[in-house]
C-alpha cells in the first residue's frame, strides 16, 4: 500500500502543477498579484501532493480491496482537481471546464480499469452514472431558486456524483448535505463577521468539493 501511496502523491505533484500551468493564461490562481506564476503553480502542486497523500492513506487504512480500488478510481481525479478548482472558485468565482473534464474524462477510464483488475460486475459503473445525474439533478433543482449556484457549481455535479456514487448512495447523499452545510457556515461567518451582504457573490464550490472528499473517504 505504500508504493500506491507515494505513486499517487507523485502523480498528484505533477499533475497539480501542469493544470495550474495549463490555466495561466486565464485564470490568476492566487490573490497577490506580485507572487510569480511558478510560485503560484508549486503551491497548487504541494496542496495537490498533501491532499492526495492525506486521502489516500486513509482510504488504505479503512477500506478494504476491491472497494478500495474502485472508490480511489473516483476520488483520486478529484484530490488532484480540488486545490485548482478551490483557487479559481475563492479568487474569481470560476470554475475551468478544463478542469472539471479532465477529472470527469480521467474517472471513467479509471472507474473501468478498476472493475475489470478486480473482476467486478458493472453495478458500480451504473451506480456512479446514476448518482453523477442525480447530483446534477439536485443542483440543476437548486439553480433555478435565489442560492447563489452558478454554471460552474452545475457542472462541477458531474465529477461529484460520480465518485460518491462509486462509495455507495448513503456517501451521494451525505456528500450533498456536508457540502450545503458546509458552505451555509461559511455563508453565515461572512454575514456575522464581515460586512457582506446576502446579495454578495460567494464561492460555493470549493464547499461542494470539501463536502465530497470527506463523504467519500469515510
Amino acid at each position: 500500500m505504500t508504493f500506491i501511496i507515494v505513486a499517487a502523491t507523485v502523480l498528484a505533484g505533477g499533475s497539480g502543477y501542469l493544470g495550474a500551468w495549463a490555466l495561466r493564461d486565464e485564470y490568476y490562481l492566487g490573490a497577490d498579484h506580485q507572487r510569480p506564476v511558478w510560485t503560484t503553480n508549486v503551491a497548487i502542486a504541494l496542496r495537490a501532493a498533501v491532499l492526495t497523500a492525506a486521502g489516500t492513506w486513509w482510504m488504505t487504512h479503512t477500506i478494504d480491496p476491491p472497494d478500495l480500488w474502485i472508490r480511489l478510481a473516483g476520488m483520486l481525479p478529484l484530490f488532484i482537481a480540488t486545490p485548482i478548482l478551490t483557487s479559481t472558485d475563492f479568487t474569481k468565482h470560476l470554475l475551468p471546464n478544463k478542469i472539471i473534464a479532465a477529472t470527469v474524462i480521467t474517472q471513467i477510464p479509471l472507474t473501468v480499469l478498476a472493475l475489470v483488475l478486480t473482476q467486478q460486475t458493472p453495478h458500480p459503473l451504473l451506480t456512479a452514472l446514476g448518482a453523477a445525474l442525480a447530483y446534477f439533478a439536485t443542483v440543476f433543482l437548486l439553480r433555478l431558486l435565489p442560492s447563489g449556484i452558478g454554471a460552474g457549481d452545475l457542472k462541477l455535479a458531474l465529477p461529484l456524483g460520480w465518485a460518491l456514487g462509486l462509495a455507495g448512495w448513503e456517501a451521494l447523499i451525505l456528500g450533498i448535505i456536508l457540502g450545503w452545510v458546509l458552505g451555509g457556515v461559511f455563508a453565515l461567518g461572512l454575514l456575522i463577521f464581515t460586512k457582506a451582504k446576502g446579495k454578495n457573490m460567494m464561492a460555493m464550490g470549493p464547499w461542494l468539493l470539501y463536502g465530497t472528499l470527506i463523504a467519500g473517504v469515510l
